[in-house]
């Protein structure tokens, strides 16, 4: 069985991935956190955390024009909009985010942002890192966007897997490349 690094109330922890660990997220009786960045350095799903539904909406409707399908997720007084893709190397994914957040007039920095997105790193961080982890959706006190409705009971939801790899021209990361002085 696969090991999956979740956070509980007690730290970070590996804990086996199993359908009563998930069981217990969604019906509210665990609340996992993930890691978004995998080993490898790729990414499964990217999503935007939203102060209000207006961005949210803005950003799904943008996704949604170039058939890019997501599910609104709100959470308290927050909502999430999460898009799960083909597994993609986390800086395409990082792009893809800030190009759609440029793309929908948002701050990407500053005291103007009002949404935030993941991943906002290309690596995996170490676990004391606050951009390593990410609330695991479908917990406690999420309801699901249904027909225009924020729900908290379903039988079903179907989530499309979407590949944005071809979406945009990726330029290859920036490397760090030493600079060696050369006498003539």
């Amino acid at each position: 069985m696969e090991k999956s690094k979740f956070k509980t109330g007690y730290g970070t922890k590996y804990i086996k991935n199993s359908d009563k660990i998930i069981d217990q997220h969604i019906n509210g009786n665990k609340t996992l956190d993930f890691r978004p960045v995998l080993d490898g350095d790729t990414v499964k799903s990217i999503h935007f955390d939203c102060q209000n539904i207006r961005d949210a909406v803005k950003i799904l409707i943008y996704c949604y024009s170039d058939a890019v399908h997501g599910i609104l997720e709100k959470v308290d007084s927050k909502y999430r909009l999460w898009i799960f893709i083909e597994e993609i190397e986390a800086y395409k994914a990082k792009l893809y985010c800030e190009n759609t957040l440029k793309n929908c007039g948002f701050a990407l920095r500053g005291n103007n942002k009002t949404v935030d997105y993941f991943p906002k790193s290309a690596k995996v961080h170490s676990r004391n890192s606050r951009n390593a982890m990410s609330l695991l959706p479908f917990g406690k006190g999420s309801k699901i966007l249904i027909d225009g409705e924020f729900v908290e009971d379903f039988d079903t939801i179907e989530i499309d897997v979407v590949d944005i790899s071809a979406e945009y021209n990726y330029p290859e990361p920036k490397m760090d490349v030493p600079v060696i002085a050369c006498e003539a």
